[in-house]
């Protein structure tokens, strides 16, 4: 039923994983190591996304 707003509210146990890195490690090839890891995380647990949070801006990750 794609497209279909419902009211459900759906309850789910979530983990929060914090990790503080400086200016120069956060490299693009860590990134793409990171985003990789958040891709095999969010397929093992069968999630739909996966979200992570950088530099106070909110990211969705589609799996």
């Amino acid at each position: 039923m794609e497209g279909v707003i419902t009211t459900r509210v759906m309850i789910e146990k979530t983990r929060m994983v914090v990790s503080f890195v400086t200016e120069s490690e956060l490299t693009e090839q860590a990134l793409k190591k990171i985003t990789d890891l958040l891709k095999e995380f969010g397929r093992k647990t069968k999630q739909e996304t996966v979200a992570f949070v950088l530099d106070g801006q909110i990211n969705y990750i589609d799996i």
